[in-house]
């Protein structure tokens, strides 16, 4: 009988427990400037800008000068060769916080007088002596052997960033932040991501709300709703949710040039059923007509069900009278359930509209299909929307 464990791989990471002197870190930090930083300890591209409320922060303070342990901090040390301005060779070594990015930079606002605790501020000398002695708990990440290529060691250190926290749970969002191109390292980052970035235009932001979605950009929590979006369009139901673990198997294929045509006709088609919504029904003022799209498990990822259900993912989308036959019916049934919805919701309340939509349309289907995104749930929620259609 076939064995079905999986040979270990040569590790590409090693780590190390080692103990740092908290003053000597934060007088060679800095927590705004990620990537871009020139200190000796720096954020990498894919960590996050978290800001703890001021009783946290001073929690965590009081707690270093007590005394106590607030865990490890996780590291990866990094070494660049580079020319100086004379044309000598320099060496530089500095290191990445991979975990505890938040906690430090709690404690690098304590440090610049941002703060003050229940015991006094870093003003006070012998507040300031304890707090800068505090020894922290590093564990150290380098690489394997010294052979092992940075582009190679920063992709290992982008997929264990998704795997080791231990404060703040990561989101999906946080997740995919973490396979974001990072040119400096000469990291490709998935090439569906990418793509969800970089194609983000006016017409998402009026239609979905997302705009400056990315790392560092203020939307950074609308990333996966965005990857949910960009997946499905060019995968099918089965990418069409915000779970991370779901794009795992793709997050780092290439889009293949069928794939790219089918997600522009697609796309296309999404776009101008949703305008012809507000064609049919103008939004009313406070309408959150952006909510009925950007919620992908609601409607969207039904509508992307649909169009694959018709043009399964291996076909080529031609602009022929089967694509202008399921284009102008796709339009005409989406616009019909989607705007009774509205109109129930203008004329009563969402509570309402749901009701209907999960008595009238979704009739049969238990709570978990009514609720959940995952491709089955998908499907069996389009079905039950194209025979509601169909008799009415």
């Amino acid at each position: 009988m076939a064995s079905s464990t999986k040979p270990i791989p040569k590790p590409i990471l090693a780590t190390d427990a080692v103990v740092r002197n908290l003053g000597k870190i934060l007088l060679h930090f800095d927590p705004d400037s990620f990537e871009k930083a020139s200190t000796k300890y720096r954020k990498p591209s894919y960590q996050r800008a978290l800001d703890k409320k001021l009783f946290w922060n001073q929690t965590l303070v009081e707690s270093v000068l007590t005394g106590r342990a607030i865990g490890a901090i996780t590291m990866s040390k990094w070494a660049d060769m580079f020319k100086t301005e004379d044309g000598d060779d320099a060496y530089e070594e500095y290191y990445n916080i991979e975990d505890g990015g938040t906690r430090l930079g709690a404690l690098y606002k304590f440090f610049k007088g941002e703060f003050s605790t229940v015991y006094g501020d870093i003003n006070d000398p012998a507040i300031k002596q304890i707090f800068m002695d505090y020894q922290l708990t590093v564990s150290l990440i380098d690489k394997a052997t010294p052979r092992i290529k940075n582009s190679a060691y920063f992709k290992e250190l982008c997929q264990n960033f998704g795997l080791l926290q231990e404060g703040t749970a990561l989101t999906a969002s946080d997740r995919y932040c973490a396979v974001v191109a990072d040119h400096r390292h000469n990291f490709k980052g998935s090439p569906i991501v990418n793509k969800t970035i970089s194609n983000l235009n006016e017409d998402y932001k009026n239609y979905f709300g997302w705009y400056e979605v990315g790392p560092r950009d203020k939307n950074r929590k609308k990333l996966a709703s965005a990857v949910a979006l960009f997946s499905g369009i060019t995968l099918g139901p089965e990418y069409a949710n915000e779970s991370f673990y779901d794009h795992l198997p793709i997050l780092f294929d290439e889009i293949s040039d069928n794939q790219k045509t089918r997600f522009k006709h697609i796309k296309k088609l999404l776009f101008n059923t949703i305008k012809n919504c507000s064609d049919i029904l103008p939004k009313w003022p406070n309408e959150q007509f952006r909510a009925y799209f950007n919620k992908i498990k609601m409607f969207t990822g039904l509508m992307i069900a649909d169009v694959f259900a018709e043009f399964p993912i291996e076909d080529e989308i031609l602009m022929n009278d089967k694509w202008r036959s399921f284009s102008t019916a796709f339009t005409t049934r989406w616009s019909k359930l989607i705007n009774t919805y509205r109109r129930k919701i203008k004329a009563g309340d969402k509570n309402i509209a749901d009701e209907w939509l999960n008595s009238e349309v979704y009739t049969g289907l238990g709570a978990g299909k009514k609720r959940n995104s995952k491709k089955n749930d998908l499907i069996v929620k389009m079905e039950k929307v194209r025979a509601w259609v169909a008799t009415t």
